[in-house]
């Protein structure tokens, strides 16, 4: 069944996209996807504190879920917490396909390879006014990834 928030979700209509994430947690409490995809929301409105603590409750259901960890890397590079966001992108890239296909979410492969390369690109903008070298390498793997035809969501 595809609920309305996805939509809404997809075509930035934060507002809309809130109201039936918060519906379906309701009814859903335990599902870590949908928590970190409200998350995400509130970030995207703004709302960073709240963003950053509806991500945590997600991860504490879902730790091993690629799409949770890589929603509370974007959300803790935007609460001011490099450290952890950089940490968690270099996590996902280290468990790698193998790693992450052994979620106990079932994601295809090819949605595992674009958070991984969009992995490479968040940890290219984190680095690249720190240390340009090593910004560089994670985008000339990203660009690689690219020209093999992994799909991001940054093209």
């Amino acid at each position: 069944m595809k609920h309305n928030y996805i939509d809404n979700y997809n075509t930035e209509n934060w507002a809309e996209a809130k109201k039936g994430l918060e519906k379906y947690l309701k009814e859903n409490p335990d599902s870590h996807y949908e928590m970190a995809l409200l998350a995400s929301v509130y970030k995207e409105m703004g709302d960073i504190d709240k963003a950053m603590f509806k991500v945590s409750e997600a991860l504490k259901l879902g730790k091993s879920c690629p799409n949770v960890l890589w929603y509370f890397a974007a959300i803790s590079e935007a609460y001011g917490r490099d450290d952890w966001a950089r940490t968690t992108w270099r996590h996902l890239l280290h468990l790698g396909k193998g790693g992450l296909s052994k979620s106990i979410c079932k994601i295809d492969g090819d949605e595992i390879l674009s958070i991984l390369n969009d992995s490479r690109y968040r940890l290219y903008l984190s680095y690249k006014e720190e240390d340009k070298s090593l910004a560089m390498r994670y985008l000339t793997l990203y660009n690689k990834y690219l020209k093999e035809g992994v799909k991001s969501i940054y093209e």
